[in-house]
């Protein structure tokens, strides 16, 4: 399911019944704040789901993007594919 950051009820519903979660983002200061609130709402310490975190449009030599080293001291989680 594709779903938007600011996310409603129904989307959470959703989101609380699948397995595997997919969260794809770009490295920007904003798409940071929102996977950390995305992650935060799913619940960082449950083990009944798995999360795979996607940069998308990573381009290694733009300067003001940030890099996957960034999201993941924050996240405190690694990531798992750059496209």
């Amino acid at each position: 399911v594709d779903i938007p950051h600011n996310f409603d009820e129904a989307a959470g519903f959703i989101l609380q019944r699948s397995n595997i979660h997919i969260l794809v983002t770009e490295a920007s200061l904003a798409s940071l704040r929102d996977s950390g609130r995305i992650i935060h709402y799913l619940g960082e310490d449950q083990l009944n789901y798995r999360l795979i975190l996607v940069l998308n449009k990573f381009v290694k030599e733009r300067k003001e993007k940030l890099s996957p080293a960034d999201f993941e001291d924050t996240l405190k989680r690694k990531v798992d594919h750059l496209i």
